[in-house]
C-alpha cells in the first residue's frame, strides 16, 4: 500500500484507512481554506448561510 503525505493524518483519530477514505472522497485537504468550508462541503456544518432576504 502506498504511503499517504497528507495533514489530515495529523489529526488526532485519523487512522491511515480512514483518513484513506476522507482522501478519496475530498482529493486534497489543501482545496478547502477552513475547517468551516470542509464540514459545509460534507454537510456537517451547524450554521446556515443564505443569500437574499428572506
Amino acid at each position: 500500500m502506498s504511503e499517504i503525505d497528507s495533514p489530515i493524518l495529523t489529526i488526532p483519530g485519523i487512522s491511515f484507512k480512514l483518513g484513506s477514505v476522507i482522501l478519496t472522497e475530498i482529493r486534497d485537504i489543501k482545496n478547502f481554506r477552513s475547517p468551516n468550508q470542509l464540514l459545509a462541503y460534507a454537510g456537517a456544518e451547524s450554521s446556515v448561510s443564505t443569500s437574499g432576504m428572506n
